[in-house]
């Protein structure tokens, strides 16, 4: 295995991909999370729909996101 200082001198570009591929999951699963939120509090039935399927398109935003820079 190799350690952080032989990843950052031989292969700095699978470092800045993993730091990508981290930030857009974050920031996917906050939108999905308030999304998730904003469900529960809801009492309209349509708002609740328009908030789930919002939860599908994010969530798979974020499926495609962590398969775009995986290890070769």
């Amino acid at each position: 295995m190799k350690s952080f200082a032989e990843y950052a001198f031989d292969e700095p570009e699978q470092i800045d991909e993993a730091m990508l591929r981290n930030a857009s999951a974050l920031f996917l699963f906050n939108r999905i999370l308030s999304a998730s939120k904003n469900v529960q509090k809801s009492n309209d039935p349509i708002e609740k729909l328009n908030l789930i399927a919002s939860q599908n398109t994010h969530l798979a935003a974020m499926v495609y996101a962590m398969t775009q820079f995986v290890k070769r």
